[in-house]
């Protein structure tokens, strides 16, 4: 591909980072932002493979839904001329099997820092039902900040298989990489978490010895070790190692996953404990991490998913906007566009500005909550994430605001808030939502109605469903967090079988009455945001 070509008008090509059987890594450099990114490019063998493609978009789709400082984050996917493409987070550092080729194997404080990092990120991974299914040192980027190095996972979501002599794996017959892989995942059995925590415990002995658990390397060799149980002792190579350390390699390797470790919440917790057992602090571990945030005041804008002109010119209208307050656009998520304001006030007079007269503005949501902007820029934390999940569920030109940023502003403000309703966000937190304007028709589809047990299940058009729940409405609209369609659910209507394709019900789904909200009494009926599954969490 040559330099200096540009991706859905936004996305220009600058050098090439690393190529393989699946496609190639560009440093680019987004023209909309002027910031340097990372563009993953399929092969052009694989372009018209309905199958690849799909695999691809699901590792954008999956990926672009976690928000975690020990995952790369994934900013676009489209479909250009020279190919489908991903527009990644750049990240300054190498991959773990480059450092390990370099270093052989690393010292234990090291270790542990690097794999509480990745045992963090899959737990924010797993909480979203997404299981990466090929963790190993390729797929682990080790990543420089301001305080010493912090594992940040790659690849998430596409499923694939070893090919003879080679470390590389692609779509086929089974998922994931040979001695990384866990047993039940190598034998076409169904798999959770714990089958990347397995992977987690072989790369974790990798990087303290310098090799695998298993001396075999004939694959049915090596499956028949692994399910005999038979990984060599830590001790024998690393004699200097924590006890504690041994115990949970050994449970990580277990043949059965019921043995293993319950969540990577719980590796994560014991890296942690044996990092604070060692002779010094270990430099860049996840505990070190601010396990809390500020109160900040954040927006986020949803841009046009069809107009990529149009989107342009909205985020350059929001960039500006945005620094005019005093504020700052941290971070580009797919369609949806996060900034950090100093504060309430300065959110909502967002809300008194408009594009030129030919472009509409972008819908938009405001939210005060917990979040911090980190080392590299980027904006994390459970009130980013809120914020961002609220945008994607705005209507045409609306702007949402949750309760907590209308309590945040001055009394004046408050008070020139022309509140549509107000809404309630159904979830743990019972978060009110409030509807300043809205205006633009958005055309609602009729979604189907399927049945797991006694849970009803709305189906969307692209594939997408979620779970309804319990309501005395008969009609519901549904907002589809995967294509952002609008989607009219009879509840009377037949319900067939739920599908059962692999997917995970979606997290995130607004639910809404056809009625117009009450804004003095709260009644089921009238509650137009609900079931958004671990929104302020």
């Amino acid at each position: 591909m040559s330099e200096g070509v540009v991706l859905a008008g936004r996305w220009q090509l600058e050098s090439q980072l690393g190529a393989g059987a699946m496609g190639s890594v560009y440093r680019g450099r987004d023209l909309v932002l002027e910031r340097e990114v990372a563009i993953k490019l399929l092969a052009s063998d694989y372009a018209d493979d309905d199958m690849m493609l799909a695999r691809f978009r699901r590792e954008a789709m999956s990926s672009s839904r976690l928000l975690h400082p020990n995952i790369v984050t994934t900013l676009d996917f489209g479909i250009a001329v020279q190919g489908p493409y991903i527009a990644m987070e750049l990240v300054d550092g190498v991959s773990l099997d480059q450092l390990l080729a370099h270093q052989r194997r690393l010292s234990i404080r090291r270790a542990v820092a690097l794999a509480e990092g990745v045992a963090s990120g899959l737990d924010a991974a797993h909480r979203r039902s997404i299981v990466h299914r090929d963790i190993k040192p390729a797929n682990v980027m080790v990543a420089k900040i301001p305080r010493g190095e912090r594992a940040r996972i790659v690849d998430f979501g596409i499923a694939q298989a070893p090919t003879a002599g080679s470390k590389l794996t692609q779509a086929g017959i089974a998922v994931g990489t040979p001695g990384y892989v866990a047993p039940e995942q190598l034998m076409g059995l169904d798999t959770d978490g714990r089958a990347d925590l397995f992977s987690l415990g072989v790369t974790l002995f990798e990087m303290l010895t310098g090799e695998l658990p298993w001396v075999e390397s004939d694959p049915l060799l090596l499956l028949r070790a692994i399910l005999d149980d038979r990984p060599r002792s830590l001790y024998l190579l690393r004699p200097e190692a924590p006890r504690a350390l041994e115990e949970l390699l050994r449970t990580l390797l277990r043949s059965r996953p019921e043995e293993r470790p319950a969540s990577a919440a719980d590796v994560a917790a014991t890296l942690e404990s044996i990092a604070r057992g060692l002779e010094e602090p270990v430099r860049g571990s996840q505990h070190d991490e601010p396990s809390t945030g500020h109160e900040l005041a954040l927006a986020a804008a949803s841009l046009d998913r069809d107009d990529r002109s149009c989107a342009a010119q909205q985020l350059r209208w929001f960039t500006r906007c945005t620094e005019d307050e005093g504020g700052r656009v941290a971070q580009s998520i797919g369609h949806e566009v996060i900034a950090v304001l100093p504060s309430a006030e300065a959110a909502l007079r967002l809300t008194r500005t408009h594009p030129s007269a030919d472009v509409r503005r972008p819908s938009l949501a405001l939210h005060q909550g917990v979040a911090e902007v980190d080392e590299t820029g980027m904006a994390i934390g459970s009130g980013v994430r809120a914020t961002l999940r609220l945008a994607r569920l705005a209507g045409p030109e609306e702007v949402l605001l949750t309760e907590e940023l209308h309590a945040a502003v001055g009394l004046g403000w408050r008070g020139r808030v022309e509140l549509r309703g107000r809404f309630l966000l159904d979830t743990d937190a019972h978060c009110r939502i409030y509807a300043v304007r809205g205006e633009g028709v958005l055309d609602a589809y009729r979604a189907e109605l399927e049945a797991d047990s006694h849970i009803l299940h709305w189906r969307c058009v692209c594939g997408g469903h979620g779970e309804i729940p319990t309501t005395s409405s008969t009609l519901l609209r549904v907002r589809c967090s995967q294509c952002s369609r609008l989607l009219e659910v009879d509840l009377e209507q037949s319900a067939s079988p739920l599908e059962q394709d692999g997917g995970h019900p979606l997290t995130s789904v607004v639910l809404t009455s056809n009625r117009p909200p009450d804004t003095d009494i709260q009644r089921e009926d009238n509650a137009v945001i609900a079931a958004l599954s671990g929104f302020g969490e």
